[in-house]
């Protein structure tokens, strides 16, 4: 598509640039260090924390539909959707810095809350031999009741609920439409499902941008007029709404 616009814009201004197209040379955000089996380490390493009716955030499995979704999706970003599905947002720009540190790593409990974190120091001396050192240095923590955003957004779709906190932080996802129509393409494959996941979508939204009820509301009603451009008979293929 891009290529494609380039194109236009060249043959619109008659422009006679001095190369043709370098977008196949050029790797996509997410691209360095992915591989096909890239998912397989996001269904090993993370979990997600579901919010039950009740309320009570629990764990489940980061599920191969899942993992394989997000892998394709964000290629090895993927890691910071999933680190929002698993803990939210509250340690997720923590995570990362301990990780970048070469000489730490940190402990926590990931399942439930947060108290504090533990820094260690490993030294690898070959392939059988590994030497830990705990370092004297604890960071305590406010304890903080985890955000529950693993859950799938539509039933039999693997969008989930933390990729709308995702793109709302990282990638100016500023509307409801914007997310089921673009980021995640939802209302394109099954436009009831989209409808469904709405108030979801339009809740994760309005906590991470600080909407008040009058956006909230207008958020909905316009998602649902653009939904409804789905089902009339000049742009549907079926009349269930799925495409």
């Amino acid at each position: 598509m891009a290529e494609d616009a380039v194109d236009a814009a060249v043959k619109s201004g008659k422009l006679s640039p001095k190369n043709g197209s370098v977008t196949h040379n050029l790797r996509l955000m997410g691209g360095d260090g992915w591989e096909p089996s890239y998912f397989t380490v996001l269904a090993q390493q993370y979990v997600r924390m579901k919010r039950t009716h009740g309320g009570k955030v629990v764990p489940a499995i980061m599920d191969t539909a899942a993992a394989k979704h997000l892998s394709h999706a964000y290629g090895t970003l993927a890691e910071r959707v999933a680190a929002i599905a698993q803990v939210g947002c509250i340690f997720q720009d923590l995570i990362y810095m301990m990780h970048a540190l070469p000489w730490a790593c940190w402990l926590s409990m990931p399942y439930f809350e947060f108290t504090h974190l533990c820094c260690y120091k490993i030294l690898v001396f070959n392939e059988n031999r590994v030497l830990v050192f705990i370092l004297p240095l604890t960071i305590h923590l406010p304890t903080i009741q985890n955000e529950g955003l693993g859950k799938r957004l539509a039933h039999g779709y693997p969008f989930m609920e933390a990729e709308v906190a995702y793109c709302a932080r990282n990638e100016y996802c500023e509307s409801a439409v914007d997310f089921i129509a673009r980021r995640s393409r939802l209302a394109f494959l099954d436009t009831d499902a989209a409808g469904r996941a709405l108030p979801r979508v339009i809740e994760i939204l309005a906590a991470e941008h600080k909407w008040d009820k009058s956006r909230k509301a207008q958020e909905l009603q316009k998602a649902k007029e653009f939904l409804e451009t789905f089902k009339s008979s000049k742009n549907a293929h079926f009349h269930d709404g799925k495409h």
